[in-house]
């Protein structure tokens, strides 16, 4: 069961000794989960994975779903309610691809089955696929994506990002609380203590993109998935 933003500022008012919340409201220890949960996903989009059948446009360039911050996987053609499999999609450098078939994208190339699929983080939400789509409304892939965070405004509201990450999301708002009272020095070490827990638990000293791109995963050169 997911934890709720009452789950999570019961145990932060234990960890700022402030029960009654006299320094810190639970107005501003929400907004403070809400940074942090946008924080963990920037560096961890696996945190809130999601998963779709997307209706493939017509040609080679495809657009994620409104909610999705980055793309994860492409693993399948499938139906439209995704109930029959059908042929694996695989990731290819676009270089690779450049180079052996310099007209992919050309209309003449395409067809209603898709077999690989480019992806590039510098366009976070699309992605391109070959061969390209002929026709509107026949082509779906099984897609899995990081999903923005909504925005947490009542207590009631559940954590969105997996269970995993409740601690970093715990740190960041420590971090954020403590530097509320940067004036003290002891304050100053909390603040710098609870910043590197936070950074160390969503591998900021490694690449973003080592963790958000499918290509650090698949391709061979770059390094096997974690």
């Amino acid at each position: 069961m997911a934890l709720t933003v009452a789950d999570v500022i019961d145990r932060l008012r234990n960890l700022l000794l402030d029960p009654a919340a006299v320094r810190w409201s639970d107005d501003e220890l929400t907004d403070w989960i809400n940074d942090a949960q946008r924080e963990v996903v920037m560096y961890k989009p696996e945190a809130t994975s999601a998963s779709a059948v997307l209706t493939c446009a017509v040609g080679t360039r495809q657009s994620l779903p409104a909610a999705a911050a980055r793309l994860l996987d492409v693993t399948r053609n499938t139906s439209s309610d995704g109930a029959t499999a059908g042929r694996v999609v695989r990731l290819v450098e676009r270089e690779a691809l450049d180079a052996a078939k310099p007209d992919w994208h050309k209309a003449s190339n395409h067809t209603d089955e898709v077999r690989n699929y480019v992806y590039d983080t510098r366009e976070p939400r699309s992605f391109y696929v070959y061969p390209g789509v002929k026709t509107a409304d026949t082509t779906y892939l099984d897609i899995v994506y990081s999903k923005y965070p909504d925005e947490l405004t009542a207590t009631t509201d559940e954590i969105e990002v997996d269970d995993l990450f409740i601690p970093s999301v715990i740190n960041y708002v420590l971090f954020r609380a403590y530097g509320k009272e940067s004036e003290h020095a002891d304050s100053d070490n909390k603040v710098q203590l609870h910043l590197q827990l936070f950074l160390s638990s969503v591998g900021v000293d490694i690449k973003v993109a080592k963790t958000s791109s499918p290509n650090m995963y698949r391709l061979g050169n770059t390094g096997a998935r974690q």
